[in-house]
């Protein structure tokens, strides 16, 4: 007898669905999150296009502050 015939077969048959089911999970999940990481690089992008057209704030930086004792 071989184990495909039997109740181990049986069991084996739903752990490969359940295996394909979380594989599937799994790419969904990751389309997902390439998806929004798409969104969020164009919006990045758009924003940097409209930031190069206004003025930015200047970022002032402290001098050297001499901490010798």
């Amino acid at each position: 007898m071989r184990v495909q015939d039997g109740p181990l077969g049986h069991l084996r048959d739903v752990v490969d669905q359940r295996n394909a089911q979380v594989i599937a999970e799994i790419h969904a999940s990751a389309a997902s999150r390439a998806t929004k990481s798409r969104v969020i690089a164009q919006q990045a992008v758009s924003q940097s296009a409209e930031g190069a057209t206004r003025t930015r704030p200047r970022i002032v930086t402290p001098q050297h502050v001499d901490t010798s004792v």
